[in-house]
């Protein structure tokens, strides 16, 4: 839950980071929108597996962000290891 939770809001905070000199650009778009994809997926598994018999609306939401993305999990973390790796060797490209 906590690794989901700092994973969304670094992702947040990242899409616009201000360089020193420099106008303020999206930068880090894909590494930013990764880091809250994987958050939001890491907490909607964290969700569905601590639900209890009562249905909330937290457990709902849950429920279909797992039924649309469980098919896909492994694409899905495999383009976030390369999302990962290609902005480790491409550091300065803006937009990665």
């Amino acid at each position: 839950m906590i690794l989901g939770a700092v994973s969304v809001l670094i992702g947040i905070i990242n899409l616009f980071p201000n360089y020193p000199g420099d106008i303020a650009i999206l930068g880090d778009l894909l590494p930013s929108i990764g880091g809250i994809a994987g958050g939001i997926l890491l907490w909607a598994e964290y969700i569905r597996d601590r639900r209890s018999v009562a249905k909330t609306k937290t457990t709902e939401i849950a429920e279909k962000v797992d039924k649309v993305s469980a098919p896909h999990l492994n694409v899905i973390g495999l383009s976030l290891v390369l999302i990962g790796i290609l902005h480790a060797f491409f550091v300065q490209v803006s937009l990665l």
